[in-house]
């Protein structure tokens, strides 16, 4: 009942479309969708490690304790306010 359940589900299909159907359907589209799913794992994992290698390259490049040495290398200053001389009334 599970198995009948979850292609329901998944394949859009109904109850008695698939009651209907021969028992070697069912196992062939049993065997494409196991092949489909693991397909989508395999492209899952390439994404997951392409992300994690480019989040890798930009801590490396940003780290904020090199971006205080530059600072510091450069002198540079933090910008002051500006002194406005006000009248007296």
């Amino acid at each position: 009942m599970n198995i009948i359940y979850c292609l329901t589900k998944e394949l859009n299909l109904s109850y008695s479309d698939f009651n209907n159907m021969n028992f070697f359907e069912i196992l062939n589209i049993l065997e494409v969708y196991e092949e489909n799913m693991k397909e989508q794992h395999k492209q899952q994992e390439k994404e997951e490690s392409l992300m994690k290698k480019q989040m890798n390259q930009m801590q490396n490049n940003y780290k904020f304790n090199d971006l205080q040495k530059q600072y510091s290398n450069n002198n540079y200053q933090p910008p002051s306010m500006p002194k406005f001389d006000i009248p007296k009334f």
